[in-house]
């Protein structure tokens, strides 16, 4: 396995945009992630594409087409909520066994409107659906309401910490020109929106988006024609399981998370104390402080405890989703994997503007699928 390098990063910002197709949005993401990069498109010799809702046959084929016709291949991909990191893993991969010197991950979303339902199919615990269906909680919302109840008599923690989860997450993205929602919150505002499942308020739950990133990965001898300051990627992790959300873990903690960050640590020869900055999953505010947990961040029982005490903030000890991340960046189903790597890199660079994490060195990007599926990638400087 030889060393690669991310050598550009791209994206679109992320919101609603009507007078936009799949195409024009995953077009913009190419083409900064290629200005970006320095290398010209013919130089690429393999893309990775990933969408999650669109039901268009050879999607990326149609996307980059408009770039132009290499003869390259392009492989379209599927996988849940990690999609776009599993793209940009499969062309980590390609280029670290020595397949291409140079290939490219892109995800494009345009995430249709309302509630989310778990998709019933292969590993999915049927029975255990069907009950909670008929509990009135077989959408999302429903599953981290259970979560949240649960974590407030296990541990303690209270609505107003939950709350406190998107009142952080806004106050980066208010730092962040490419987010969804920049407007800032308080606690109050978290816990006076529209209830949505209680205790999960709207605000506590990510917006469904639109929008595209994409990277650009090779090999360092190749990077080394283009720049001389490229970020090599240390360790990547996938796992899938055909097991139902949580199984024997209960629900205030997803267990495969901890399974692909330990994977991961072990890959980089790094462990939590040695990471930076954290881009996490975090489409609800359970979410977040249950991924504290499983990427070893704190001791379980202990996520109230951190964020209260500002350790996950800009500025705090290890701060996390300094872009806002899928509570107000937003959450273009196919694409978030990437922006959380343009995030990570953005910081890496030092170019990440008000949001800047000072002498940030080592990044992780983290991600969750209802597959179920997760992945975590670690960036070194």
């Amino acid at each position: 396995m030889r060393e690669v390098v991310l050598l550009g990063i791209g994206q679109h910002k992320v919101g609603r945009f009507p007078d936009e197709t799949i195409t024009d949005i995953g077009r913009t993401a190419i083409l900064e992630a290629l200005k970006d990069a320095g290398i010209e498109y013919k130089d690429i010799q393999a893309a990775y594409f990933t969408n999650r809702d669109e039901r268009t046959p050879c999607l990326g084929q149609h996307v980059l087409g408009t770039i132009g016709l290499t003869g390259i291949p392009i492989i379209n991909a599927e996988n849940a909520s990690p999609s776009a990191s599993t793209a940009f893993v499969m062309a980590y991969d390609a280029v670290a066994t020595g397949q291409y010197d140079a290939a490219l991950a892109v995800g494009a979303e345009k995430t249709a409107r309302g509630l989310r339902v778990p998709v019933v199919g292969v590993g999915v615990n049927i029975n255990r659906m069907m009950a909670m269906a008929k509990q009135g909680f077989a959408v999302i919302p429903g599953m981290f309401a259970l979560a949240m109840r649960r974590r407030m008599k296990d541990f303690g923690e209270t609505v107003e910490q939950f709350a406190q989860v998107a009142v952080k997450n806004r106050k980066h993205a208010h730092l962040n020109p490419y987010a969804h929602y920049q407007d800032v919150m308080t606690i109050e505002d978290v816990l006076n929106s529209r209830l949505i499942c209680d205790p999960v308020t709207l605000f506590q739950c990510c917006p469904t988006s639109e929008g595209a990133a994409a990277a650009i990965l090779c090999s360092k001898d190749v990077a080394k024609r283009y720049k001389s300051d490229g970020f090599t990627i240390v360790a990547s992790g996938v796992l899938n399981t055909p097991v139902s959300w949580s199984p024997a873990l209960g629900i205030t903690t997803a267990g495969l998370d901890k399974m692909a960050a330990d994977e991961a640590y072990n890959m980089a020869g790094l462990g939590p104390k040695d990471v930076d900055i954290i881009e996490l999953h975090d489409p609800f505010t359970a979410s977040e402080l249950i991924h504290y947990e499983d990427l070893s961040l704190c001791e379980v029982g202990e996520a109230g405890k951190i964020l209260s005490e500002g350790k996950t903030e800009i500025g705090g000890e290890i701060p996390v989703n300094t872009d806002g991340g899928l509570l107000s960046r937003g959450h273009p189903i196919g694409a978030t994997g990437l922006y959380q790597i343009v995030e990570l890199e953005l910081q890496l660079r030092g170019q990440a503007g008000q949001r800047q994490v000072e002498g940030a060195k080592v990044g992780l990007g983290h991600m969750e699928g209802l597959g179920p599926c997760a992945t975590v990638i670690i960036l070194k400087r």
